[in-house]
């Protein structure tokens, strides 16, 4: 829940409305006191034995009874959330009005209120139900034209089906890039029917609809983008985002520059280098933008990504900084001071100062992805640290990346850590040292790899060895 249904549920839980309720004051207590933690919840304050002593006022180790309180609130929070109105469905309480205007052949009043709806719809945009609720109300023209046109005349078939297309365009469109952008990151996906699909179809739309609204054109450049890797409209996006960003919502605004970064990283991930600096230049623009917040705070994912290409651009006092101003930002995690303390281990690590880093790498990760990120950061720190226990650490994490299931380790970063095993011990072998054939061996399977944890800093080792 956002900040502002918090307060709402607030005023609901506080009100007469619920005066009824068992242990309302408690409940009402216990509220007040979680609020307190909002929005992360990670506390060792919210241990149920200090919740109890806090709302009950004297030390309890009776656990049921917080199920029970906890249930209680619980109760209430589900009820208000299935009552919750937001507004996105105003339109409906407009047509509650039209369908008395249709029964009593009130022409003047339905149009009256048609065309309300009409002005508010559009005042709103941008705004998530708008072709939806463009085909609502000409869908009741419609229903109106039917009912009482005696000569037959026209009965705003077309109007109605126009509007139904560019709803339906417009929910393929977002769906279909969810499917592509999906495809990026599990290879186990067939997606062949529903993209053959929407080729066929998909002419018949553009020609007709694209000039309506330019939410159709961005989301037709990042579908050519993510289907064909195409670089040309990566940049046609960009503009187009830059242009019409105020035309889309906000959400939308998200999506679209979450998709634009994940194709520069993408890119950056196979090899061409010159995405690297594109990248970090997104989530620098994206960052300024607001793009990357969600209720005020920073997905550990999105904070490690930024990390790590500021890092590969050099950008050490920017990183630091960047870390230090969202420390207590990060979201999307049980456990935000290892997530934050693994990105910090990074900036030591690019620091070279490789204890520090050490310190700092926790093996506690529930996220599958940062417990392989922190495995290969204390890799790479035990190699540039000549530690004797390197050969040991590359053998168990090749053994871990083996052993563990297909399901939880997806085929592309499976292969790409894998490789990064290879070919560092090809690196640490010392008959590579100065040996200008192996290392040239090293160096083309590094550039011809598609997929390659750190390839980066790889390179940087086998430069070394020249």
């Amino acid at each position: 829940m956002n900040k502002s249904q918090i307060k709402r549920l607030g005023l609901y839980i506080n009100s007469e409305l619920v005066e009824s309720k068992k242990e309302i004051q408690q409940i009402r207590q216990l509220f007040k006191y979680l609020s307190k933690f909002y929005p992360k919840f990670t506390s060792k304050k919210l241990n149920k034995e200090v919740v109890l002593s806090e709302i009950y006022q004297e030390p309890t180790a009776d656990i049921n009874k917080a199920n029970r309180l906890n249930g209680r609130l619980l109760s209430i929070v589900k009820y208000f959330i299935q009552n919750l109105d937001e507004g996105s469905d105003f339109i409906s309480k407009y047509f509650n009005e039209t369908k008395i205007y249709i029964q009593n052949k009130n022409e003047k009043l339905f149009y009256q209120t048609i065309n309300q709806v009409k002005k508010i719809n559009k005042n709103d945009y941008p705004h998530k139900s708008f072709f939806f609720n463009e085909y609502l109300i000409e869908h009741e023209i419609t229903e109106f034209k039917n009912l009482y046109n005696q000569r037959k005349g026209d009965l705003n078939f077309v109007s109605t089906l126009e509007k139904l297309d560019q709803f339906y365009y417009s929910k393929r469109l977002e769906l279909i890039l969810d499917l592509l952008a999906q495809d990026k990151f599990s290879s186990q996906l067939d997606i062949s029917d529903p993209i053959e699909f929407h080729n066929l179809i998909g002419d018949l739309f553009k020609d007709r609809l694209s000039s309506t609204n330019p939410i159709f054109k961005i989301y037709e450049e990042a579908i050519t983008m993510f289907k064909s890797n195409d670089g040309e409209a990566y940049e046609k996006l960009i503009k187009l985002l830059s242009k019409h960003s105020h035309l889309i919502t906000k959400e939308q605004n998200q999506a679209m520059h979450a998709l634009a970064r994940n194709f520069c990283i993408a890119q950056y991930n196979k090899g061409h280098l010159e995405y690297l600096p594109k990248a970090f230049k997104r989530f620098q623009h994206d960052l300024e933008h607001g793009y990357l917040y969600y209720q005020g705070g920073i997905l550990m994912s999105t904070m490690q990504a930024i990390v790590k290409l500021g890092l590969r651009c050099g950008k050490q006092k920017w990183v630091g900084k960047f870390l230090e101003a969202h420390k207590d930002k990060l979201i999307g995690t049980r456990d935000p001071e290892a997530i934050f303390n693994l990105n910090m281990a990074e900036l030591r690590f690019s620091q070279k100062k490789y204890e520090d880093c050490l310190d700092l790498i926790e093996d506690n990760f529930e996220d599958i992805h940062y417990k392989i990120s922190s495995k290969r950061l204390e890799i790479k720190a035990y190699y540039e640290t000549n530690s004797p226990l390197l050969e040991s650490r590359i053998n168990a994490f090749k053994i871990y990346i083996f052993r563990t299931s297909d399901k939880v380790i997806p085929k592309t970063p499976r292969i790409g850590n894998n490789l990064f095993i290879d070919i560092l011990k090809q690196i640490s072998n010392p008959s590579s040292f100065k040996n200008e054939s192996r290392i040239k061996k090293i160096k083309s399977k590094i550039d011809q790899a598609k997929s390659l944890a750190d390839r980066q800093w790889l390179d940087e080792k086998l430069e070394e060895l020249k």
